[in-house]
């Protein structure tokens, strides 16, 4: 690239892309106490160790997710009981989040039901990029509000679907093929709990919780993550209330930043049965101290607002982190966790994120499991793993057909046993 101004071309220059230029680096022990001693057995993590981790990734990168509101209450505001060609039951639901003052926040979930299941069913949720409406090609989805969102810079775009770009993203969903393999399906458009822009907070979920004065700060103790991980967990709020949702059976999904959102609201949430991240690369499943690719300097240059302020201290000096991924995906366990590459998805370092699973699997193994089962990556599109799912797929960073089989393959064989 070189259209960047020099200062800008230099931080991404920085970028590690050669193997063979990747720092050494040792990863801090999940189960090692801040005095040195070790633990050794299930109930001393869950006990105390889970939520030292928890604390560490609020305190350092992602900010504290904040609590569950005061009022919640479900409106369903549309339903179609012959969607998907006549498969699924469609419902959308105004989620109405309120305080004891007064202040108020909605966000709109969009869910497909098999009609035929006869028992609860497993449910998949996730954020999505381009609104409800981008993810199905059905023309009478309620599209996201308008005015739209304008910036300059190229990376900060209002990505919201127009009438024209309805079913934009669909591939990515693959609602008919997951309802058609006896799964409820549902997502929120991202932009609901927090829009995608560095003076976001104001019009976020934290004007619930914030005054103004500290949402016009210019450094923050929480980010976009945490809001997005927050929006995750009103969601499952919902899908909870729901007769024809298995509750124990609740799956979270996301790709790219909506990957790395994904673990931290899983991390967080132990109501969530299992947890997908997709090419979610720094910040996400990836490992900080490899420092290949996409790297904390090149990230937060253009998405400070996504982690807390503490996060940029360790720019150029990722060992320091008292942390690294593999802990958060450690801290989903002795939940399931998958984690999916992409082979040209050089920044979103593959090698890191298989890494990573495979270090958490430590923590798995306090709890009578193996985590990911295998040493080494997997051929490309092998799905491979046991209490943590791992393929490397084919192709670029995105979420694909290919990467709902291998998900929805897994989630039957372990989850739906």
């Amino acid at each position: 690239m070189s259209d960047f101004p020099p200062d800008v071309q230099a931080k991404f220059d920085r970028m590690i892309l050669d193997e063979n230029m990747v720092p050494e680096y040792q990863l801090p022990s999940p189960l090692r106490r801040e005095d040195g001693s070790v633990i050794t057995n299930a109930i001393e993590w869950q006990a105390k160790q889970r939520a030292f981790w928890i604390e560490k990734f609020a305190s350092c990168m992602y900010g504290e997710i904040p609590p569950r509101p005061d009022t919640m209450s479900f409106e369903v505001v549309a339903e179609k009981k012959d969607a998907l060609n006549n498969s699924a039951i469609r419902r959308e639901v105004r989620i109405i989040c309120g305080m004891s003052d007064g202040r108020s926040h909605d966000m709109l979930l969009l869910c497909y039901l098999p009609k035929k299941a006869g028992c609860p069913v497993p449910a998949f949720f996730g954020l999505n990029f381009q609104s409800n409406a981008a993810c199905t090609r059905e023309p009478d989805v309620m599209l996201s509000p308008l005015p739209r969102y304008k910036s300059t810079s190229p990376m900060l775009t209002d990505t919201r679907a127009t009438a024209d770009k309805r079913g934009n993203q669909d591939y990515r969903w693959n609602f008919e093929d997951i309802v058609s393999r006896g799964f409820a399906t549902a997502t929120v458009h991202y932009f609901d709990a927090f829009p995608d822009f560095p003076d976001g907070f104001g019009q976020s979920i934290y004007k619930l919780f914030k005054t103004p004065d500290e949402l016009a700060a210019d450094s923050h103790p929480y980010g976009a993550i945490s809001a997005w991980a927050w929006a995750i967990s009103r969601a499952v709020d919902y899908l909870e209330s729901v007769p024809e949702i298995d509750s124990r059976k609740i799956i979270v999904h996301g790709h790219s930043r909506l990957g790395k959102t994904a673990l931290w609201a899983g991390a967080n949430d132990p109501r969530v049965a299992m947890v997908v991240s997709n090419c979610s690369g720094c910040g996400g499943a990836a490992l900080s101290r490899r420092n290949f690719g996409e790297s904390l300097e090149w990230l937060l240059h253009w998405r400070t607002y996504w982690f807390n302020a503490k996060w940029r201290d360790f720019i150029g000096n990722e060992a320091a982190l008292p942390f690294d991924q593999h802990i958060l995906i450690a801290l989903i366990a002795p939940r399931l966790a998958y984690v999916a590459s992409g082979t040209e998805d050089m920044y979103a370092d593959p090698k890191g994120e298989f890494a990573a699973a495979l270090a958490a699997s430590e923590v798995y193994q306090l709890f009578g499991g193996t985590g990911l089962g295998i040493n080494t990556t997997p051929p490309p599109d092998t799905p491979i793993g046991n209490d943590i799912g791992y393929h490397i797929r084919t192709g670029p960073h995105d979420m694909t057909p290919f990467d709902w089989r291998a998900v929805t393959n897994f989630a039957k064989k372990r989850l739906c046993k």
